[in-house]
């Protein structure tokens, strides 16, 4: 998986950087490895300079994968809070793309058990 990083309004930090990938590394999980390996994500983080405490990183993510776009924009107080959100974001979203997809494969192959039998019974 190609990882970009921004980040505006703050400085680029390494140890952010590798907490971020071992988390994307999550996505693994509802991708199969051709998938995974030719998806691109990028995440961006925003500093708040309006504001001392509170939400003051925005991040958000998106993740290309398998022709579809997951996307995903949280606000809180640490960096690492709001890559911890979009993590559960975007996980919540591939469980539901790979549900539908899962629930669409079942239908067809329904119609495909019924279709058979219809002929079967009709020839006999």
């Amino acid at each position: 998986m190609k990882i970009h990083l921004k980040f505006t309004g703050m400085e680029r930090d390494d140890t952010l950087r590798a907490y971020t990938e071992e988390k994307v590394q999550a996505f693994n999980k509802f991708l199969n490895a051709q998938i995974f390996e030719a998806a691109v994500c990028d995440i961006e983080f925003k500093r708040d300079h309006h504001h001392h405490t509170g939400l003051v990183c925005h991040a958000e993510v998106t993740l290309e994968a398998d022709g579809k776009i997951h996307r995903a924009s949280t606000s809180e107080d640490t960096p690492e809070k709001a890559i911890d959100k979009l993590k559960d974001d975007i996980l919540d979203s591939l469980r539901a793309e790979k549900g539908r997809s899962e629930a669409h494969y079942l239908r067809g192959a329904r119609e495909a058990k019924e279709v058979a039998l219809e002929k079967s019974e009709g020839v006999v």
